[in-house]
């Protein structure tokens, strides 16, 4: 097929629709590292590159220069000197300058190849790993901040691909990926709405992606846990209950397309666990959120119930129980479950001051398991 006196066949009409699509649609994928993953190799294909980098600026800072980048091709340490020496050269500043969105190294350089070669970015990143040939794809903002790009590199010099004809096809693909920025920055504002929301509901939730890292806690649930001296380890819980539903979900095939639905709890694929510390009981709940939620991407949502009331104030159980500080500590650490050798641990004192400081508690408190001790500190059993 002819298309802008360049020829075009099946196979790239194919890998054309395919990239558009691509770029299109970041929400149709899990999390956007896949999305970009699947830009870079679908981009790569379409002008035959070797390395492909793909930077898009965090839509959470929309007025710095902060961003993601993203290449299964470099190393991470290459990736890094990318950053720091190639994100912003001068070749971006020429693109800019000549107003263009799609570029080749050799239209930006022209027969200036001594300014080329004295560019430090040249020198720092490009020469050092064999890239030697330059074509991309460019998003600027109103104030001509670089909001997105898409490099392609070759270790070889000029193959057709990285001049016009290249030019031609990633043309037809720029419409593509100003809307998938766009899509991403759209559904940031709707991610920090949704936040907004669950702080004002006043329920211990939190926030995790499709790989179970948590991404947000509410505010009841940030000033629940900070009220709890285990509350760290409550965190941790929950991120690990995260984790493994989203392994669980991984393993049982995402697929492209985010539920709409909200989550119910009693959900096939929710799951919960319990938690104890000197506060109470906590029981940890966790569903697949919708992309209402999660700024249109896969992800769970977590909840954080305090089973149990919780104990006083360590003044109050002091002095109703005649308890020193350390034993105040000691107390709250048997009520959680914790047995001498992690009362020890927690405290940083031996299992045998730890034991001596247990036999105390119980009897302050009349009672003589260390079961009991939840109860007692809670007023659910009477003190002698």
């Amino acid at each position: 097929m002819q298309n802008s006196g360049v020829y075009l066949s099946e196979s790239d009409l194919r890998n054309l629709t395919r990239a558009a699509e691509i770029l299109h649609d970041p929400l149709g994928f899990s999390s956007l590292d896949g999305w970009r993953a699947a830009v870079n190799s679908s981009m790569r294909e379409i002008v035959r590159a070797d390395v492909a980098i793909f930077y898009v600026r965090s839509p959470d800072e929309p007025d710095s220069q902060c961003g993601a980048v993203c290449s299964d091709d470099l190393s991470a340490d290459q990736v890094s000197d990318f950053i720091r020496h190639g994100l912003f050269d001068a070749g971006s500043d020429r693109a800019l300058a000549y107003g263009l969105s799609v570029a080749t190294q050799r239209g930006l350089v022209g027969e200036d190849w001594d300014t080329c070669f004295a560019d430090s970015a040249v020198n720092a990143f490009y020469l050092p790993n064999h890239l030697r040939d330059a074509v991309g794809i460019l998003v600027w903002d109103r104030e001509g901040r670089k909001e997105a790009s898409i490099e392609m590199h070759r270790t070889d010099f000029g193959t057709p691909l990285f001049g016009e004809e290249g030019v031609a096809r990633l043309t037809l693909l720029l419409p593509g990926l100003r809307a998938g920025v766009a899509a991403v920055r759209a559904a940031s504002a709707s991610s920090r709405g949704v936040e907004a929301l669950l702080d004002s509901l006043d329920q211990p939730v939190a926030l995790a992606d499709s790989r179970g890292r948590l991404t947000f806690r509410s505010s009841s649930l940030a000033a629940l846990l900070d009220s709890d001296p285990e509350g760290t380890r409550v965190w941790a819980e929950l991120g690990q209950l995260a984790s493994s539903q989203a392994a669980m979900f991984e393993a049982r095939g995402w697929g492209r397309r985010h539920r709409t639905t909200l989550p119910s709890l009693e959900g096939a694929l929710s799951a919960t666990s319990e938690c104890a510390t000197a506060l109470g009981r906590y029981l940890l709940s966790v569903v697949e959120a919708p992309g209402t939620l999660t700024g249109g991407r896969h992800g769970f949502l977590l909840r954080a119930e305090l089973m149990f009331p919780p104990v006083t104030s360590a003044a109050a159980v002091a002095a109703r129980f005649g308890l020193t500080a350390r034993e105040v500590q000691v107390a709250r650490l048997l009520a959680s479950g914790a047995a001498n050798e992690r009362i020890a641990f927690v405290l940083t004192i031996s299992p045998h001051t730890a034991r001596r400081h247990t036999e105390k508690v119980l009897a302050k408190l009349g009672v003589t398991s260390r079961a009991a001790v939840g109860p007692a500190l809670r007023g659910e059993v009477p003190s002698s």
